[in-house]
């Protein structure tokens, strides 16, 4: 190859280079005036795997829209006090995703909620509710958050929430309250959003008409996958043995 044949080749790949890094540049420009950027809320911890970043803030678009702030001590709240102030019962929420609540703005939490709810009917105390939720997060992890950070602020009720003990509590009530029909209901009742309603079941003829219905649903599907695989292993034995004639 000639020295003229290897500058040419050169320069064309330091223009490739060039161009790729310029229209990078643009693109990250463009993306930043637009206000869209990809922001990663999390950091590794030495005890629990993750947790928040202290002091992010920004648009979060993977489930819903919302503008989410963690504060400098890694909550997915507001900035609080480690010293609880005179005269203030404090709430502290323990719990995974539905505590953290990412998908909806800090007001619309229900940790919030509750805490201005709590402090209109409290005109003697002030309510104090702190979020440490977490997504992902399970009892181990939620036991060491209770250790670490939790402890220093003094919460006077700790509350632990979560996805198993959500739905433990809607089926209790929907047991136990036969009043409760629709989901219009439980919204009014709890004044939280509706993940499931498990059925009304009054009688134990009742429930063991639906025992009847998922068994008789689970063993239709187990003879459905048997028939495929007997027909796929029938029609690859049938392959066989014509090959084997031929």
């Amino acid at each position: 190859m000639t020295l003229s044949k290897r500058s040419t080749r050169f320069r064309r790949l330091a223009l490739m280079l060039f161009s790729t890094i310029v229209g990078l540049l643009i693109a990250e420009t463009a993306l930043r005036v637009s206000g869209y950027s990809f922001l990663e809320f999390y950091v590794p911890d030495n005890s629990r795997g993750y947790a928040l970043r202290p002091g992010i803030s920004g648009w979060y678009h993977k489930e819903n829209d919302a503008y989410i702030e963690i504060n400098s001590d890694g909550l997915r709240d507001r900035e609080h006090e480690i010293n609880k102030p005179a005269n203030t019962i404090r709430i502290a929420i323990v719990g995974d995703s539905y505590a953290e609540a990412l998908q909806v703005a800090q007001e619309a939490t229900f940790w919030s909620i509750l805490e201005k709810r709590l402090n209109e009917c409290s005109p003697n105390k002030r309510i104090e509710v702190i979020n440490f939720g977490v997504s992902g997060y399970g009892t181990t992890q939620e036991l060491i958050t209770l250790r670490q950070q939790v402890w220093k602020y003094s919460p006077d009720i700790v509350l632990l929430a979560g996805f198993a003990i959500g739905l433990g509590v809607a089926a209790l009530l929907e047991y136990r309250d036969t009043t409760v029909k629709t989901d219009d209901d439980i919204v009014t009742a709890l004044a939280l959003p509706v993940l499931a309603v498990i059925p009304v079941m009054t009688s134990a003829s009742e429930r063991r008409a639906w025992r009847r219905k998922r068994l008789i649903l689970a063993a239709s599907a187990s003879l459905g996958c048997m028939v495929l695989a007997a027909t796929v292993m029938a029609v690859w034995r049938l392959h066989l043995v014509d090959a084997w004639f031929r």
